[in-house]
């Protein structure tokens, strides 16, 4: 029996719209025809460990690719849940990832416990993410088990399952949009790859 961690898979907004990149937070960005693809490929790399159910946040992004992977998968039950959302960055939602990645960064990286303006700290995401973390390899223990988390969960979960402090977690490159991760343990090793790279992790 496993646990299988997947990052989303690519938003309408930003990867497939024209402009500047924005930062997606808690907002409500849903999956465009690419992102609905690379959902329906990836479905096909768990259907030998198939899970029994998938667990996802309810932001639109991941909720959306866990529907989409629950029915590729012939019906398996999804569960949303708040606790499993990304970092909220409050009101730095929905602006340039340009201008608000400086100091989303000197949250993350300095300033662990100040809070983004009409957010959470940084280091509150952690310990939430952590704290879930333990609970679906708990679940994992009797059943395969998917869950389709932001890419900031996925950057950090090496770090959570180390049990080490934030520090020094990447905020850009692979895993990438609609790639799973197969945990063993505290080892990661990819079950597939998407190829869907994104920007930046917002």
């Amino acid at each position: 029996m496993a646990l299988y961690v997947m990052r989303h898979a690519p938003t309408g907004l930003n990867k497939e719209t024209a402009g500047p990149e924005r930062i997606r937070g808690w907002g409500p960005a849903g999956l465009g025809p690419e992102g609905q693809q690379v959902a329906k490929d990836a479905a096909a790399s768990l259907q030998v460990h198939k899970p029994s159910v998938v667990f996802t946040s309810d932001l639109p992004r991941a909720k959306q690719t866990a529907e989409i992977m629950a029915k590729q998968l012939g019906g398996v039950p999804v569960i949303p849940a708040r606790e499993l959302r990304t970092w909220n960055v409050g009101n730095l939602t929905g602006q340039l990832v340009s201008k608000a990645k400086p100091m989303l960064d000197e949250l993350q990286n300095h300033k662990l416990t100040d809070k983004a303006p009409g957010g959470e700290s940084y280091m509150d995401f952690y310990r939430r993410w952590g704290k879930v973390v333990q609970q679906l390899q708990h679940a994992a223990e009797g059943e395969d088990v998917l869950v389709v988390v932001h890419g900031r969960q996925v950057y950090s979960l090496p770090f959570v399952l180390a049990g080490k402090p934030p520090r020094g977690i990447p905020t850009h490159g692979a895993p990438d949009p609609g790639d799973i991760l197969r945990v063993d343990g505290e080892k990661l090793r990819y079950a597939h790859q998407a190829g869907a790279a994104a920007a930046a992790t917002a």
